[in-house]
């Protein structure tokens, strides 16, 4: 068996008999192309797997997304992808997002459940993780809340996560820690806003490339606009507070079907949520986490093992 990560598949290439394409794909197409058109000539089954999680009920039509629906007939091209055996995703929400606005046929598609969030995992996870050393909390903070920059182009408010971040910035009762996001340089503050931002009294930066997991494990709450690395903090019941107000209101996620997160509406509920003593407790109902993660008392990470062995035996 072969196993790879979600991307292209190569039911296009595969289906091309005339010579100059046979020259084209032994000469131009790239490493991981060729191992799926190998594993094809040989019978041997292809798998792709999630590289993460998504908290969408909807199709986010960023300017790319919008520039790939009015290239190819208002669906993303994924048609290639029906050459793996199995297409794996985590839910069934988020099959029905990508399945629904491509040109997917859905035969190979399977929901397995998340393993990188189920709860035997994060177990092993934030045990492993790598300790991170953040400076100590002073006398007047009581909490240390982490702030996940959100990837502007997901149709979030960037003025207003930056006015947020002023504000929060202020607060005496915590300590904000700011960080990226791991993938893209579309989550960075300008040189000016992180000047500005910096020389606030509460804020400090987490250390650069700073891992998420050991960032989450040494704070009490999270604020992300709509990063599938939220359901950590969900998961391991801290505060997760989703500012909802910062992305269009056109996005719809999990958590506005099913619970889970502190969503907040206004700057000011963000800023009185942080400003009290105790932090809020918000209630994570098992519909989001059947739903979201999965059935774990099936014990995901095995069922994963399972099906895989089902695969190559076939």
């Amino acid at each position: 068996m072969c196993i790879f990560e979600w991307g292209d598949g190569v039911a296009d290439i595969a289906k091309a008999n005339v010579v100059l394409s046979r020259m084209r794909r032994a000469l131009f197409t790239d490493f991981v192309l060729q191992a799926q058109l190998s594993a094809k000539q040989l019978g041997i089954p292809t798998v792709a797997l999630p590289h993460g999680h998504s908290t969408k009920l909807n199709l986010i039509r960023s300017k790319q997304v919008e520039q790939a629906l009015a290239n190819n007939n208002g669906k993303l091209p994924f048609a290639n992808r029906d050459s793996f055996d199995a297409y794996v995703f985590c839910a069934n929400y988020h099959r029905d997002v990508i399945v629904g606005n491509s040109t997917m046929s859905g035969n190979n598609v399977e929901v397995w459940g998340s393993a990188r969030f189920s709860r035997e995992w994060l177990h092993v996870l934030y045990r492993i993780a790598p300790q991170l050393q953040l400076p100590a909390l002073n006398g007047a903070q009581q909490h240390r809340v982490l702030f996940f920059l959100p990837k502007w182009h997901n149709m979030v408010d960037r003025g207003s996560t930056i006015s947020l971040l002023h504000s929060l910035g202020k607060l005496a009762n915590i300590q904000l820690v700011i960080s990226g996001h791991v993938r893209g340089d579309d989550t960075q503050l300008s040189a000016s806003e992180t000047t500005e931002i910096a020389a606030l009294p509460s804020v400090v930066f987490a250390p650069q490339g700073a891992n998420s997991v050991s960032l989450i494990r040494e704070s009490n709450a999270l604020i992300d606009v709509d990063s599938s690395i939220a359901f950590d903090a969900v998961q391991l019941g801290k505060l997760y507070i989703r500012p909802k107000y910062l992305q269009d209101a056109a996005v719809r996620t999990v958590y506005d079907q099913f619970g889970g997160a502190l969503q907040a509406m206004t700057q000011d509920e963000v800023v009185s949520a942080l400003s009290a003593q105790e932090l809020p407790v918000v209630s994570v109902p098992d519909a989001f986490r059947l739903a979201v993660i999965g059935d774990e008392a099936s014990n995901i990470s095995q069922q994963y093992v399972l099906r895989l062995r089902q695969l190559m035996q076939q």
